[in-house]
C-alpha cells in the first residue's frame, strides 16, 4: 500500500496524484493490521488534502479513524473542528 501511494505521490502527472480519500482507506488497512504510527501519518496527509466542499464527511472519516487507532488527542482536534 505503502509502495503505491509513494509511486503515486513521486509521479503525480503520470496518475493525476492522489486523491484525499486514499490516505483514510491506507490509514485503515494499517490500523486492521496494527501499524498505527503509519496510519496516523496516512490520516495527517489526508488531512492536508481533505477538500473543503466535502469536508463534513471528511472530518466524519478521520473522526472515525482517529478514535480506532486510540490517538484521543487528535479525536478531540477533530471533534471540534466538526462541531461547528
Amino acid at each position: 500500500m505503502e509502495e503505491i501511494i509513494n509511486q503515486i505521490e513521486e509521479n503525480p502527472h503520470d496518475s493525476g496524484g492522489v486523491s484525499w480519500d486514499a490516505y483514510p482507506t491506507a490509514a485503515s488497512g494499517y490500523l486492521n493490521v496494527g501499524l498505527t504510527d503509519k496510519a496516523l501519518a496516512m490520516l495527517k496527509k489526508a488531512e492536508e488534502k481533505m477538500p473543503n466542499h466535502r469536508r463534513a464527511t471528511a472530518l466524519e472519516f478521520l473522526l472515525t479513524l482517529y478514535t480506532k487507532s486510540g490517538d484521543k488527542g487528535e479525536v478531540y482536534l477533530v471533534w471540534n473542528a466538526y462541531k461547528p
